[in-house]
C-alpha cells in the first residue's frame, strides 16, 4: 500500500509497528526515526527504510512533516 502521512509540529508517535516493511520518502520537514535502538533524522528528498519492527517517528522541524509511506504487506 501507499499513503501520505503528516505529522504536526512537535508530534511524536507512540511505539508502534506497521503491517510490513518498506521505503518512506520525506516530502517536507525533518523526521527523527527510532528503530532497533538507533535514531536517525531525515529531511526533504530523502528516503529511508523501515523494517516493520517497533519504532517511533518524531517531527523535529519547525513545521509539519509530510511523508509518503510505501508498505510491503500481505494482501488481505
Amino acid at each position: 500500500s501507499v499513503f501520505r502521512l503528516t505529522l504536526p509540529k512537535g508530534y511524536k508517535t507512540p511505539q508502534h509497528v506497521h503491517e510490513g516493511p518498506g521505503p518512506r520518502y520525506v516530502v517536507k520537514g525533518r523526521v527523527k526515526i527510532e528503530e532497533g535502538g538507533l535514531a536517525r533524522e531525515y529531511g526533504p528528498g530523502q528516503v529511508f527504510w523501515e523494517s516493520g519492527a517497533v519504532m517511533t517517528a518524531e517531527n523535529v522541524s519547525e513545521a509539519e512533516v509530510e511523508l509518503v509511506v510505501f508498505e510491503i504487506a500481505p494482501q488481505p
